[in-house]
């Protein structure tokens, strides 16, 4: 295993911790409020670190303007808004299933565009992986599979999904010669410009700035989580994806973010007091024989 899939694997980590602190927030924060600003705090640290990474790749960032300025909307704003709303229009484990399907939207962007080699063992890994995530959605009885019902969430949710998909070539566009986090922070300041204008529309037509008013937090444990969310999920995760994306490529990448829903189950029974169950079992160990079908070497 090298550098590039150590370092999508470390995203997968982080972004799997992101899952329960935003439950934590379901009901504390409007959702666009916390779109906006776990990327205005994460941006205020990015910014000043970023800087002289920036002046020195200027003349890459300027070759390469449209790249970065499409991955940004799409990956820090776009996406990030859809991914956050699907869950308020239909249940969490449509949700979770079919937001588990971006890395098949990989394998099927890179063969529909012959950009990157697809391989038996990939498409076997992504497979096993996915009956993995899916045996934990429904809880180790796919009888359920017929019972699900389907909403407008659904279709945010596969959007999202298809969006992921996108927003690792757009990153595999950006040559690796460019600092990674030069390229996150260029990015995030495109989606951020979006995000502000959403929350703008969304304070003037008079919804909550900042809290809902049928919060329990404190407002120092909303703004803690708020805080980790910024650095964690939204600053080293992204640093971590777009550095392994620019190495091993977007379907290699694609497959490892299986680990996500791993590291948000064990969290959660670590920190939410949930029940590990043998189905739990099941499905990581299929996760994980995916991981290794596809990648590897």
């Amino acid at each position: 295993m090298g550098v590039g899939h150590a370092a999508v694997l470390l995203a997968a980590l982080i972004w799997g911790t992101n899952h329960v602190a935003t439950r934590a927030l379901g009901t504390e924060v409007p959702l666009l409020a916390l779109t906006f600003w776990r990327w205005a705090i994460a941006l205020a640290f990015m910014v000043p670190i970023a800087w002289p990474l920036i002046r020195r790749d200027a003349a890459l960032l300027r070759a390469n303007a449209g790249s970065v300025a499409a991955a940004g909307l799409n990956g820090m704003g776009v996406f990030g808004v859809a991914i956050s709303a699907a869950p308020y229009y239909t249940t969490a484990a449509n949700v979770s299933l079919i937001s588990s399907t971006s890395p098949l939207w990989v394998l099927a962007i890179a063969a529909a565009t012959r950009s990157e080699p697809v391989r038996g063992r990939q498409v076997a890994g992504i497979c096993a992986a996915f009956a993995g995530a899916a045996h934990i959605v429904f809880a180790g009885d796919w009888r359920r599979a017929g019972e699900m019902s389907f909403a407008a969430g659904d279709l945010i949710a596969v959007a999202s999904a298809v969006l992921w998909a996108v927003f690792s070539f757009q990153l595999k566009r950006v040559p690796r010669e460019i600092h990674p986090l030069a390229t996150t922070t260029c990015a995030a300041v495109c989606g951020f410009g979006l995000l502000a204008a959403l929350y703008l529309i969304w304070g003037l037509t008079g919804h909550p700035w900042l809290r809902q008013p049928d919060g329990i937090l404190a407002d120092g444990q909303a703004l803690s989580l708020v805080v980790y969310i910024a650095i964690g999920p939204s600053l080293l995760g992204n640093l971590a994806f777009i550095a392994g994306v620019q190495r091993v490529g977007a379907a290699t990448a694609g497959v490892l973010l299986y680990l996500t829903p791993v590291v948000s189950t064990l969290l959660a029974v670590a920190l939410l007091g949930e029940t590990l169950q043998g189905f739990h079992a099941v499905g990581i160990l299929c996760i994980a024989t995916g991981l290794f079908l596809a990648t590897r070497r």
